[in-house]
């Protein structure tokens, strides 16, 4: 387990509600709703529950322009096949959450009640880097292309 640096400040009770960390890559173009299932035997023991969301927007920063919005986004697409959902795997407890989609993995902690501990940074992180390892695994074995 990952030790605090010391020379950050530790608070008793943190003002905190939710940290989330995540990555986001080049779409995987031949992930199909079965995987779904498939993913989430990984992790069933930790995460035992399940929900079906649409896919968050994929997102890119440019740096150095400035981009004015004047209007409500519109998004029309013709497709071969629906959209594969954005997958909740979530914890016993309701306070851990991994997100996957075709182009985003997050996990989330959450304080659900108000007597659940704040786990850390550190933690968070350390588990974040374990749970992609084990995603990154399972794309292989199904035969889907690394993260990039």
């Amino acid at each position: 387990m990952s030790t605090r640096p010391g020379h950050l400040p530790d608070f008793t009770s943190p003002p905190l509600i939710e940290v989330a960390l995540g990555v986001q890559f080049t779409p995987l173009e031949n992930l199909q709703t079965l995987h779904g299932g498939i993913i989430w035997e990984a992790y069933k023991d930790k995460y035992p529950y399940t929900k079906e969301l649409p896919p968050l927007p994929h997102v890119l920063e440019t740096f150095g322009r400035r981009q004015v919005h004047s209007s409500i986004p519109f998004k029309l697409s013709l497709q071969d096949r629906p959209d594969v959902p954005r997958y909740w795997f979530i914890s016993e407890n309701n306070d851990q959450l991994i997100q996957i989609q075709k182009d985003r993995f997050l996990q989330n902690w959450r304080k659900e009640s108000s007597k659940a501990e704040y786990p850390r940074y550190e933690s968070i992180r350390e588990d974040f880097f374990l749970t992609i390892k084990l995603f990154v695994e399972h794309l292989l074995t199904l035969g889907l292309p690394n993260l990039t």
